[in-house]
Formats: structure tokens, C-alpha cells, sequence
């Protein structure tokens, strides 16, 4: 059964599918973004998110200093243009994030994993949270004010 379904499909598909298709699509880039690199080494936008308040949150990685990478956070109006730089967490080794939710109140949640002590406000007020093995998980909470 499973094979004449795959099969029922694959036909369907080369019968009806042709180069057309993916030129006639029902949307238009509207805007696009592309930041300079400040080094030679990779940047990425792992999450690009809509704010109830109608900007566009996105979070992504970035090297930092002594070949760590960094977790940020940057705002852009629904237009793309720039707002502000929300979060920055330096690390002394990778950072990742993994996921990232706002909600109506003005916070973010995102998560992520991480090798080795990082500075999670970015801040000499609180230390640098320690590590308890080769990657460890984490949870967080920001207010966008």
C-alpha cells in the first residue's frame, strides 16, 4: 500500500510540476537586510521573530574575542531598518541559541546552550556563570526595556 501511495504521488508530481512553478510564486521579498562582518569568521540569524508591538526581533551568533562566539539579540522596524542592539551575551567559548519567544508584557525567553562561563547581562554587576560540563542548557528571561 505504501508503495503505490509513493508511488500515486511521484507520478502526480512529475505530471503537474515544471520550472514555472517556482517562478510564479505569490510573494515578493519585501525588504532584505545584509550586515557588514566584522571579522572573517561566520555570522548567522538562527531566529527571526514578530514583537506584539510590531518590530521584528532577530537572534543569532557572532564571534567575539578569543575565537569564542557570542549570542545576540538585535531589534528592526517591520521595514528593516535597524533599532537597537537588545542583547549581547559574551562567553569565553561558543554560545548557541536555540529558540527565542516574546511576549505581550515586553519580555523575551530565549534558550540555548553554553561551553563555558558566560556573562549573561553583560555587566560588571553580575559574574560570569560558571559551566558544569561540556555544554550546559539554559533558560532565560529579558525585559526589552
Amino acid at each position: 500500500m505504501k508503495q503505490i501511495l509513493f508511488t500515486s504521488l511521484l507520478a502526480f508530481l512529475c505530471t503537474f510540476s515544471n520550472n514555472s512553478f517556482a517562478q510564479n510564486l505569490p510573494y515578493a521579498t519585501a525588504w532584505l537586510v545584509q550586515s557588514p562582518a566584522t571579522s572573517s569568521a561566520t555570522e548567522s540569524v538562527n531566529i527571526v521573530k514578530p514583537t506584539p508591538w510590531g518590530t521584528v526581533f532577530s537572534a543569532g551568533l557572532k564571534p567575539g574575542l578569543n575565537s569564542s562566539v557570542d549570542i545576540f539579540v538585535e531589534e528592526r522596524t517591520i521595514d528593516g531598518v535597524f533599532v537597537k542592539q537588545v542583547l549581547f551575551i559574551p562567553g569565553d567559548s561558543i554560545e548557541t541559541i536555540v529558540d527565542m519567544e516574546i511576549d505581550a508584557n515586553g519580555y523575551f525567553f530565549i534558550t540555548g546552550s553554553i561551553q563555558d562561563s558566560t556573562d549573561f547581562d553583560n555587566s560588571a554587576v553580575t559574574p560570569k556563570s560558571p559551566t558544569n560540563g561540556d555544554d550546559d542548557i539554559f533558560v532565560a528571561k529579558y525585559d526589552t526595556a
